[in-house]
């Protein structure tokens, strides 16, 4: 058995009526964060090691420490007694997963062959380039890191601009980290010039004060096992009055228009930047950090259950009742995603470094999880094909070990003795990604289109293999990803997959065209290392189509931080905002509920309509 399920008491989500603003780290916190730290390698598996020290020695993801073997005895001139010997350093390998006393690490480089029992520091031996995008922002900065992290070697670039910098630039360089500064804040780089951590300088980014307490109930407002109904596949909700909430802010009132203006002028350059639904209420608090979250009927009982992932556990918790039932994953791979179907079928996604996927088809019946499907060398993923609310069918994308992603997509369903029955082959574009995909007629033609993100986060519209829309701005992000080998035989690299979330299929404002709701996770730098929080805005988007093409619109507003779930229940969209590392799990969740709009479409304005108050 791979798992393991176990039913939790006293675990359940609160009601709560204040989010809070992101903590900023400090310059302390850098000191602490980049501090050295003395561990062995206590086991190699291929290209990783396994270093004696983890969570409880304040080990993080992303954590780069140098490994050394014993150089040149150094023996007491009078006393002939041996005082040590020098270290030499013989590689460097980078913290991808932690445990609560051990953590593993990928090999960066190696000069010579590691060996178990080899010693190694965090943060030593290893050169920082400071790039100031103020000129002279690092000069009181300087000498502060140097007395305070010595081990680090640093040095300010002279006629560098960030933007300049590469990482085949840093290769060549021998430069493991970059500090970035504007002399307020810090950010931190890897040598993949993936953002580790921002700190804030001096009072300028400091902890925020702590909030008010606030009183805490169990869910209220939503439906109980005797009051739910569905409707059109989704959830119908009664919603109860939540006083008003501070953040995100409802947009200032649309400048007024006559109606003979309207009529001429039946588009407005506003619909693209206020928020179809900018108000909100709260619906749930947990004190974990959720990577993913849907929700739906799991133990077909008629009323709906939440589904929520960490990096190594997978819950089902009712709305009103204390207590959840879990899924403890206990395999070699890492957890990389869950995709809900219906009847209490959840796929679990699954890969194993240097072997591939091992995913798992789990059904979740009476309380248990039963495995009816292991090691599959799939991703999987289930699709909502008729637009009904309910993800019904179940595919299947090939594993490639060069690129991840492969091809072709197969209809899948269980059969007996724990395989796949494959249904039929789907066609689908040559780069197709069923993280973060969607199938959904959204042009009313009858026949669904194909979307998916492209490796640059761009939202693609695919008919057949024929592309006919891509967007200009980046979507989707996660602040969870695993890091996987790919490449050919000869060459071979660590990429990061993503954890996206599904998009949504509805036809919001029932024109017989489908639409799609997506999250938008923004940060001023893209393809973040694994459990990293630094992207700083989320939001909802809604996919439409107008009379001059496909349109995203801003459906929710912005959050100051990430949203990882996304799921329709009865006339409300439920988006799951985050903040903290899921790695750690130190941090929390919030479940936010906002109404399911779209401005009503008046004869000949394709563009949807927002009519001033």
């Amino acid at each position: 058995m791979f798992g393991r399920t176990r039913k939790i008491a006293g675990l359940l989500f609160v009601l709560l009526f204040w989010v809070s603003a992101v903590q900023a780290k400090t310059l302390e916190d850098l000191y602490q964060d980049f501090s050295t730290l003395s561990a062995l390698v206590i086991s190699i598996e291929g290209q990783e090691v396994i270093l004696d020290k983890g969570q409880a020695d304040g080990v993080h993801p992303g954590d780069l420490f140098t490994v050394y073997k014993e150089g040149k005895k150094i023996i007491h001139p009078t006393t002939k007694k041996v005082l040590g010997f020098l270290k030499i350093p013989i590689g460097k390998v980078e913290v991808q997963r932690l445990d609560e006393n051990f953590c593993t690490a990928a090999i960066l480089e190696a000069r010579e062959r590691i060996k178990v029992g080899a010693p190694a520091i965090r943060f030593a031996d290893q050169k920082v380039l400071i790039v100031e995008s103020v000129p002279g922002a690092a000069s009181e900065l300087l000498p502060l890191l140097k007395a305070k992290l010595p081990a680090l070697k640093f040095e300010v670039a002279k006629d560098l601009r960030f933007e300049d910098l590469s990482p085949a630039y840093l290769a060549r360089q021998g430069i493991d980290l970059v500090f970035l500064t504007d002399g307020r804040r810090i950010q931190v780089y890897n040598r993949r010039l993936e953002i580790l951590q921002v700190y804030g300088l001096g009072g300028v980014a400091g902890p925020v004060p702590a909030p008010p307490q606030s009183k805490v109930s169990r869910f209220q407002g939503l439906p109980s096992r005797e009051s739910s109904a569905r409707s059109g596949g989704h959830y119908v909700a009664p919603v109860s009055p939540v006083p008003a909430p501070s953040a995100p802010s409802a947009p200032a009132p649309s400048v007024a228009v006559s109606a003979s203006e309207a009529k001429r002028y039946p588009y407005s350059t506003l619909t693209y930047r206020e928020p179809l639904a900018p108000r909100f209420r709260k619906v749930g608090h947990l004190s974990e950090v959720v990577i993913d979250l849907e929700v739906g009927d799991a133990d077909r009982d008629g009323a709906p259950e939440i589904v929520y992932l960490t990096p190594t556990t997978l819950y089902i918790t009712k709305y009103q009742a204390p207590g959840a039932w879990q899924y403890e994953y206990r395999g070699f791979g890492k957890i990389l995603n869950f995709s809900l179907g219906p009847r209490g079928w959840i796929a679990l996604n699954v890969y194993v470094e240097g072997e591939g996927m091992r995913s798992l088809l789990l059904r979740f019946y009476q309380g248990q999880f039963e495995e009816a499907v292991k090691d599959a060398n799939f991703i999987l993923g289930f699709f909502d094909f008729d637009a009904d609310g309910v993800k019904e069918t179940l595919l299947a994308q090939s594993y490639d070990k060069e690129k991840f992603f492969g091809i072709p997509v197969y209809e899948v369903r269980p059969g007996r003795e724990g395989k796949f029955v494959y249904r039929r082959k789907i066609e689908v574009p040559l780069h197709f990604q069923i993280l973060g995909a969607a199938f959904a007629d959204v042009d009313g033609d009858g026949q669904r289109e194909i979307l998916f993100l492209n490796k640059a986060k761009k939202l693609q519209i695919f008919k057949g293999r024929k592309k006919i829309w891509e967007s200009n701005r980046k979507v989707g992000g996660s602040i969870y990803s695993i890091s996987v080998s790919s490449g050919s035989r000869h060459l071979s690299y660590k990429m990061a997959i993503s954890a996206e979330v599904d998009p949504v299929v509805y036809d919001i404002n029932a024109d017989g065209v489908q639409e799609v709701l997506v999250v938008a996770n923004r940060s001023a730098h893209r393809d973040l290392i694994p459990g990293i929080p630094a992207y700083e805005a989320g939001e909802v988007l809604v996919l439409t189509r107008s009379s001059m093409g496909y349109t995203l619109l801003p459906l929710t507003g912005t959050f100051e931080g990430p949203l990882q779930g996304l799921a329709i229940v009865g006339q409300e969209v439920f988006v799951t905002y985050v903040r903290g590392n899921p790695f750690t799990q130190k941090g929390e969740s919030f479940l936010l509920a906002f109404p399911l709009q779209m401005p009503q479409s008046r004869p000949g304005a394709e563009i949807p309509y927002r009519p001033t108050p």
